[in-house]
């Protein structure tokens, strides 16, 4: 089982056959953004090992593996790739947003916490609704 290194600044633990994974790739190669793929064979069971469950509970590909580098990023950067949201805000505000949910902890991370207010503030963002609730503003598409 691969582990976060700090040669590369962003970790994906995925498989190259799912399209969710797939998607996190296609992102930071668009972006141009330095990465580590780690190949998780999920018939062996890697995804179910105490080491990948400390990464990810829910057992689930795909994993970005950011922590203290988002944190290091962040204190220097208003946004992950210039001085405005774009899509890979986007991409780790979804889940990042939510991350007490999953069992993660923010405190100790004060310029992501920073990063989730601003990108909070931009017109247009929305928190991931709760399982069952309807959304709060106009609906959006056909009528």
């Amino acid at each position: 089982m691969p582990t976060l290194s700090r040669q590369a600044p962003y970790q994906v633990f995925g498989t190259s056959a799912s399209g969710n994974c797939h998607k996190v790739r296609l992102a930071l190669d668009l972006l141009g953004l330095p990465y580590c793929w780690n190949e998780i064979d999920l018939m062996q069971g890697q995804t179910r090992t105490p080491q990948f469950l400390a990464m990810n509970p829910n057992g689930q590909l795909p994993v970005l593996g950011i922590d203290a580098q988002m944190e290091r990023h962040l204190k220097d950067a208003e946004f992950f790739v210039g001085s405005r949201l774009t899509i890979a805000d986007l991409a780790l505000f979804a889940y990042t947003h939510r991350a007490d949910e999953g069992g993660f902890d923010l405190q100790r991370y004060p310029a992501v916490r920073e990063w989730l207010a601003r990108c909070e503030r931009q017109p247009g963002v929305t928190s991931m609704l709760r399982g069952g609730a309807e959304p709060a503003g106009p609906a959006r598409g056909p009528a």
